[in-house]
């Protein structure tokens, strides 16, 4: 089960290392009202446990996958939710929507990061 067994220590993973990755890189100008997108590369070995590879400051966001296609679209989404929609305090009524980009296997009103947020 990914979601039980593996992704946990994904996370933990990112959150022990994301300091270091963010440091001196994440709005060193103090710019309002910003945020970053990072991109973790993960290999898992025989027994599925979770290896981090690379972190890459400016991750590409092409899509190479179907599942890909699928997570794309929805972080980009829920990092504005995050963001802009936050900000700008919009009525619940639109925050609280279904996303128009749905991922399977989770929850469509769920954001898949707000969870996960390192800093």
């Amino acid at each position: 089960n990914f979601r039980k067994d593996i992704y946990p220590k994904i996370v933990r993973i990112i959150r022990l290392t994301g300091g270091a990755a963010a440091q001196g890189k994440m709005n060193f100008m103090g710019v309002k009202n910003c945020f970053e997108i990072f991109g973790y590369d993960f290999i898992l070995d025989e027994n599925y446990k979770p290896y981090l590879l690379e972190i890459n400051t400016n991750p590409g966001l092409e899509i190479s996958s179907p599942l890909i296609s699928q997570l794309l679209p929805r972080m980009i989404d829920d990092a504005f939710k995050l963001t802009i929609d936050e900000e700008f305090s919009l009525s619940s009524e639109f925050i609280d929507q279904e996303s128009h980009f749905p991922v399977d296997y989770y929850n469509n009103k769920d954001n898949l990061w707000e969870k996960y947020t390192i800093l």
